[in-house]
């Protein structure tokens, strides 16, 4: 079983808010269902049916999600529903003076269904609605009347559930953004080359794969080069591997220093490096991997008061003559041991066996 880092973070907020909320939306049609009945047998026709009305809505909004996907349009008239069985039960007051205690749920739900900015609005929306219903008097669509102490205690318990769900979903988002930022952490660690900064082997196998199909797929053209460092065995053994690390770093350099920002740079492994040209055709990619050789052989790295003199062989194809992965490398190894063959700090291109542009 392949280990991934994005089947853990992606899962832990996206499916799991999916999870809730189909989770609150079963538990809703329920209570909603059992107490409405309850209500039928014991007299209360009328808010009976409201209640057995608002579970079917929420039943409805949840077979039309499972139809359709829609998670914006479904969490949109969930929040509605519960928008609307709020006003209904404060202005009734609920079977035996019972419905500011379901009153208290809403805040937790909105959030929920909605987040933390559009849910702040719902909240001072439904504090405004409150305020009327409880404090304005004779008002047509108001059926039940409180007293003084109920009123105000209404008021101040449903300010402190009110703010203390805004916080916990402010620490929930918060958690959210910081678990985002770490899984981007892990996946750029995932595909970085630790010394060089560039890609590595992963990373730039990624670009290739994914630029060959847009090739595909768009009829462009993208040009891939490996490059060898020459001689970075005797680098290492005659100066040390702080050396030929220090090397490996002043090529990366080189190599963002000369690309386009629509090109790709990895560390291929060792001391090889893969450079990806999208939209490239294989002469123009030729004509880049020569300079960034002129470049690498007319500068030299200072280490421990030494200049050391670097030289890098190339091979060079394109997706115009290899569209598949296995083949593109193939070509290009092909195209590199030739270089190395044939005296070293040069570019070969190899095409269906045809070195062109060498010497």
């Amino acid at each position: 079983m392949k280990f991934s880092w994005s089947a853990i973070f992606n899962t832990s907020y996206d499916q799991n808010s999916v999870l809730v909320t189909e989770t609150l939306c079963y538990l809703g049609i329920v209570f909603l269902s059992l107490f409405g009945i309850k209500s039928l047998y014991t007299g209360s026709e009328v808010y009976g049916f409201a209640l057995l009305g608002f579970g079917l809505s929420i039943a409805l909004s949840l077979a039309y999600y499972k139809t359709s996907g829609s998670d914006l349009i479904h969490k949109s008239f969930l929040t509605l529903s519960f928008t609307l069985l709020y006003l209904y039960l404060l202005a009734t007051g609920g079977q035996e003076n019972t419905g500011l205690l379901w009153c208290y749920a809403y805040p937790l739900l909105i959030f929920t269904f909605v987040g933390l900015k559009r849910g702040l609005a719902y909240l001072i929306f439904i504090v405004i609605c409150s305020v009327i219903i409880l404090y304005v008097p004779d008002h047509p669509l108001v059926t039940h009347s409180y007293s003084d102490n109920t009123r105000s205690r209404f008021v101040g318990s449903m300010f402190f559930i009110s703010l203390m769900s805004y916080l916990l979903e402010l620490e929930r988002e918060r958690a959210n953004a910081g678990m985002a930022k770490a899984h981007a952490k892990l996946e750029a660690y995932a595909v970085t080359d630790e010394l060089t900064g560039l890609y590595n082997r992963r990373g730039i196998n990624k670009k290739i794969d994914y630029e060959l199909q847009r090739s595909r797929r768009e009829g462009s053209e993208v040009t891939v080069i490996l490059c060898d460092v020459d001689f970075f065995k005797q680098i290492n053994d005659q100066y040390g591997h702080d050396a030929g690390d220090a090397a490996l770093k002043l090529l990366a350099t080189q190599f963002k220093n000369t690309l386009r920002a629509t090109d790709y740079a990895g560390r291929w492994g060792g001391e090889e490096f893969a450079l990806v040209l999208p939209n490239t055709p294989v002469e123009e990619g030729f004509m880049l991997a020569e300079r960034i050789r002129e470049r690498i052989a007319a500068c030299s790295l200072v280490h421990q008061d030494l200049d050391i003199r670097l030289s890098i062989s190339s091979g060079i194809s394109s997706s115009r003559y290899f569209d598949q992965y296995d083949e593109l490398i193939k070509a290009i190894d092909v195209s590199l041991y030739s270089a190395k063959k044939s005296g070293r700090n040069r570019t070969e291109p190899q095409i269906f066996g045809l070195l062109l542009f060498a010497g």
